[in-house]
């Protein structure tokens, strides 16, 4: 069972995302799961009679509108972000914010990172966790190797806490704007998620020795990390 940070103690992680594919004749009584929307419309009175916490998530091209009448029956709402180049998810983020969240929910928040966003990412630290994917390159966050910015964005003692890097690097080669290490490393763990054998042997790599941007989160010392590996996205 994975493990989170919530209210600054580790507890155990109940929730399972099912996958769009998911074979609804596999559905378990009593888990905890986030079904993608598609499955809640198709069989949404089964669901609601299963003993288990019931979430949804939704893709980019979803709307939130679509579970608006449904919202009750939810615990957790889910929103997938393919890329970090599409940002049409930040409506429905907006949406919930808005219309949906009610109770203890409305504490949540949603902070777009900007240019104009450090002032109240200060605000936030130390972060209660860090998140983190990785690229074959060994990419982090958007600390994408061969970038101008690559060696101010990766000093730890560094003071910004926000990096923007031009277009032609990385793949895509679009201009990004990322957390820059100092501020990674302002959290009380970082979780980094990988999946694939190309992405295991980086890790590998980064952990004997190689010159790559997460060796710099895998090698220091100040936050815990802990790394989760599937073998592939389906699995």
């Amino acid at each position: 069972m994975q493990r989170i940070i919530k209210n600054n103690e580790v507890v155990d992680e109940t929730w399972h995302l099912l996958p769009k594919d998911f074979n609804i004749d596999e559905i378990s009584n009593c888990d905890d799961l986030i079904v993608p929307l598609q499955l809640w419309r198709e069989h949404a009175r089964m669901l609601k009679a299963r003993d288990g916490g019931l979430g949804v998530w939704l893709d980019a091209d979803e709307e939130a509108e679509e579970i608006g009448d449904d919202v009750e029956n939810f615990q957790v709402i889910a929103l997938n972000f393919p890329a970090f180049t599409d940002g049409r998810n930040y409506s429905n983020a907006r949406l919930l914010r808005e219309r949906l969240f009610l109770g203890p929910a409305a504490a949540a928040r949603f902070l777009p990172l900007t240019d104009y966003a450090e002032p109240a990412l200060r605000k936030l630290l130390p972060f209660d966790a860090v998140m983190l994917g990785m690229g074959e390159d060994g990419h982090v966050a958007s600390l994408i190797p061969g970038s101008p910015v690559l060696a101010e964005a990766m000093d730890p003692g560094g003071r910004a806490l926000i990096a923007e890097s031009p277009e032609g690097f990385g793949s895509p080669p679009v201009a990004r704007i990322t957390l820059t290490l100092a501020a990674l490393l302002q959290s009380r763990a970082i979780f980094l998620l990988i999946a694939g054998e190309a992405k295991r042997q980086v890790i590998a790599d980064a952990l004997a020795g190689a010159d790559v941007p997460v060796r710099a989160i895998l090698a220091q010392d100040r936050v815990p990390v802990r790394v989760f590996w599937t073998p592939s996205l389906g699995e």
